[in-house]
Parts: structure tokens; C-alpha cells; sequence
């Protein structure tokens, strides 16, 4: 923030600055640009650097369980604790909302490792799908009272659904825009396919069984003529598999629309006095 929008010639001015360092540490570095009516330096470009030191954080703060079958085995990933206070602070206390994320804390470390001083487990119970979840600690110290972690994966059901978010791109006139969505069975298990819809109306779907009750292939074709500039919506398929009976696939594309055409003004006839009177 500057302290005066205009400065007299001679005088001086201060820009107060903001830096926001994250949860990373080590060198910083950020540039800002000033823009000003000064014909001769219409911008300044000012650096600010800082060494920044954490003072407690963990590594990693996002924990990616990837995919898992839905009949997996408990499954467990471990956290450290950095910065300058890590030695010294407790954990006092851990909240995590939802029952099936299970987080452990030991002061000396698990596994014989003192690094490895949170434990989350992700515990079968999780519905298919995509799941996000947030994991608050508490601790001690005197300025860092909670930090928090993400933890977040994908349950794999008895059906394997590629791809689960559908892109056609940059659209383009004259060419057919065309994707396919493949469902198939895993192991031993058997489903059906039994209606196919799409939230857009200019996305036609239609479905293909390749082998009755295990793999099934949804074609979603773009109709020609789509004159917006972005397409966004979702292709439902409904089965009667318990678990999956509702499965959602989003769909997104853009096209560059032609620029529009400016209006063509007429310039004003200029008055004639002399042409006016011939006329008469």
C-alpha cells in the first residue's frame, strides 16, 4: 500500500509491503511492479527477498492415499513434524470429522523412526468415489496453536470408470468432437448399465456393450453448431450396481468464437449549397 497517491517533485513516498511466506521456508522471493504517470518510468519493478524460517509445520501437509479398492486393508502414511520448535511443542489434541480417518500421534516416532511422529490411516467404511478430508492438530506452543493437514484419495468400486473427467478441448469447426467413456467390471464381479444422460443438451450420449455385464463403452458426441464459448456439465450413468448406482462423469470443452464483426459507419455528407439548388 502506498502512503500518498501523488508526490510532489522532491518529496518521497513508502509502499508498505505484505510478505506472505506459506508454510515453505528457506529463501523468498517476490516482485511488485508500480505503475506511475511518469512519462519517462511509466513502471519500477521492486524485488523483496527474505530468509524465511518455519517455525512449526509438518511434511507433507497434503497426504495422497491415491486409489484404492474398496476391499483394502487399512492403510497408513506417516507425518513429521519441522521447524524450529518441533523438538519442543506436544500435540495436545487431534480432530478429524470423519470416522474412517484415523490419526495416531506418538512423541518418540512409530516404526522406530522419531520423524515418523503422526500416523493417518485411512479405514475401510469410505463409499466409492473421491474423498477430501482436513485434519486439525493442536499443540502447545505459543503462536502456532493448530496446523492442519489434507488428506485426500479415490475409492475404487467394482467398477473401473475411464476417464472419470471428460476435456474435448479447444472445439473446432468442421471436425468431429467426439470422447468415450469406458466402464468395466473388476475380477469377478458383473454390473448393467441401465440409462445414460447428459445435463447438456448439445452433448449427445449413446451406449455400446462390448461384453454383457462386464465392459460397456458411452459415446458423447457434440452436436455441430455449438456457438458458445465454453461448454460445462455432466454425463450421468445409472447401473445396478449397489454401490455405483449413480456415476457422474464431468464434461468440459471451449471454442474460440469468431471476433464479431464491428459496425460500418457512415461518414456525414458534407452540405452543398449550390448542388442543393440545382436540385430544386
Amino acid at each position: 500500500m502506498a502512503s500518498a497517491k501523488e508526490i510532489p517533485p522532491g518529496g518521497e513516498g513508502k509502499i508498505d509491503v505484505t510478505f506472505k511466506t506459506g508454510t515453505r521456508g528457506g529463501k523468498g522471493r517476490k516482485n511488485i511492479t508500480v505503475t506511475t504517470n511518469d512519462p519517462e518510468r511509466k513502471t519500477l519493478k521492486l524485488t523483496v527477498s527474505a530468509d524465511v524460517e518455519i517455525v512449526l509445520s509438518t511434511s507433507p501437509t497434503r497426504v495422497n492415499f491415491g486409489r484404492l479398492q474398496k476391499s483394502y486393508r487399512p492403510t497408513a502414511k506417516y507425518i513429521a513434524l519441522t521447524g524450529n520448535a518441533k523438538d519442543s511443542v506436544t500435540i495436545t489434541s487431534v480432530e478429524s470429522k470423519n470416522e474412517h480417518i484415523k490419526v495416531d500421534v506418538n512423541p518418540a516416532g512409530f516404526e522406530n523412526n522419531k520423524n515418523k511422529k503422526i500416523k493417518i490411516e485411512v479405514l475401510p467404511g469410505l463409499t466409492v468415489g473421491k474423498f477430501r478430508e482436513r485434519i486439525t492438530l493442536h499443540t502447545d506452543h505459543e503462536t502456532v496453536k493448530k496446523l492442519s493437514l489434507y488428506v485426500y484419495g479415490d475409492i475404487i468400486g467394482t467398477i473401473a470408470v475411464t476417464p472419470r473427467y471428460l476435456s474435448f478441448g479447444m472445439l473446432r469447426e468442421g471436425v468431429p468432437n467426439e470422447k468415450t467413456i469406458t466402464l468395466k467390471a473388476a475380477s469377478e464381479a458383473a454390473f448393467k448399465v441401465l440409462d445414460v444422460t447428459s445435463t447438456i443438451p448439445e452433448v449427445e450420449t449413446s451406449l455400446e456393450t462390448i461384453q454383457e455385464g462386464k465392459e460397456y463403452k458411452v459415446k458423447a458426441v457434440i452436436k455441430q453448431g455449438f456457438d458458445k464459448a465454453i461448454l460445462r456439465g455432466k454425463i450421468l450413468i445409472q447401473t445396478d450396481d449397489t454401490e455405483q448406482q449413480n456415476i457422474e462423469v464431468n464434461v468440459f470443452a471451449r471454442k474460440k468464437l469468431p471476433p464479431k464483426k464491428k459496425g460500418v459507419t457512415k461518414k456525414p455528407q458534407k452540405f452543398d449549397q449550390k448542388t442543393a439548388e440545382k436540385k430544386q
